[in-house]
């Protein structure tokens, strides 16, 4: 049997490892930005059906699309209401009403912490809040 040598990278490998990892990071935020804006294009485009709706009726239709949305058998159509929804609230600037769909929000936040479980918790959860926060800026 062969045994091998475990290899300490160098200050300089670490670095580039570092940078590396924050580019693939800024190009995967990236991606989700060109994402959410050609999803609210296509709402724009469609009419912005919900522009008329208060904050409240919007929260509700988001939730109940939320909800929807993780059901096993999710339809395109009720992916639309619920992008079109996310869209309006992106639109306003508004929050995600993530309060009304706690059990659903945190059935998210474990499918995440699953697919990266080596990671400590508080950081999935600083990425999640960041991740967040990023949806509910207004893009331009």
């Amino acid at each position: 049997m062969i045994k091998r040598r475990k290899l300490n990278p160098t200050t300089k490998q670490k670095d580039l490892m570092k940078k590396s990892e924050e580019r693939l990071k800024a190009l995967a935020l990236a991606s989700v930005d060109v994402a959410l804006m050609d999803q609210t294009n296509d709402y724009v485009m469609r009419g912005r059906h919900f522009a008329r709706l208060d904050s409240y009726e919007l929260n509700e239709i988001w939730a109940a699309a939320f909800k929807k949305r993780f059901t096993p058998l999710t339809k395109a159509a009720q992916y639309c209401e619920f992008a079109d929804a996310w869209a309006e609230l992106r639109l306003r600037g508004a929050e995600l009403p993530l309060h009304l769909v706690p059990a659903e929000h945190e059935k998210l936040q474990k499918i995440i912490r699953s697919i990266n479980h080596d990671a400590p918790f508080p950081e999935i959860d600083r990425i999640n809040e960041k991740f967040i926060e990023d949806l509910n800026k207004p893009k331009n």
